[in-house]
């Protein structure tokens, strides 16, 4: 199932997750971070005009409870407000592509280990309501 298939412009979105080892036993995320990007293209750098990233460290978020596996990841709508509805990707308009990552920091020598959640496709729509500054 798709994280995010449609989200307005301008809009703030939440996203709860929880993770569990293979064995689907809550695992500790603390000290982990969520990024969350949401771009027109891959080349697009992270935090670039137009984009959307956020980096969500576990257990910074009132609803957080890292030991517990729990984490809930929140996309201001200062950030959502900058991505173009209008923008003619070759998939039609207003499609970007978004990602979330989980990164578990390095222990002694060993790199960080990095875990896909998910990468898709997300159509940007046009707000109607737009006399609210985020």
């Amino acid at each position: 199932m798709a994280l995010l298939t449609t989200l307005y412009r301008g809009d703030t979105k939440q996203f709860a997750f929880t993770f569990k080892d293979r064995n689907e036993v809550v695992t500790d995320i603390s000290g982990h971070i969520i990024f969350v990007a949401i771009k027109k293209t891959l080349a697009d750098a992270d935090g670039a005009v137009g984009t959307v990233f956020v980096a969500h460290a576990a257990g910074s978020g009132p609803n957080d409870d890292p030991v517990n596996g729990r984490a809930v990841v929140t996309i201001p709508s200062n950030q959502t407000a900058a991505l173009d509805p209008a923008y003619a990707a070759p998939e039609g308009l207003g499609v970007h592509i978004y990602e979330f990552q989980r990164v578990i920091p390095a222990v002694g020598p060993d790199a960080a280990i990095v875990h896909t959640i998910e990468q898709g496709q997300v159509r940007v729509l046009r707000d109607a309501v737009q006399g609210i500054t985020p």
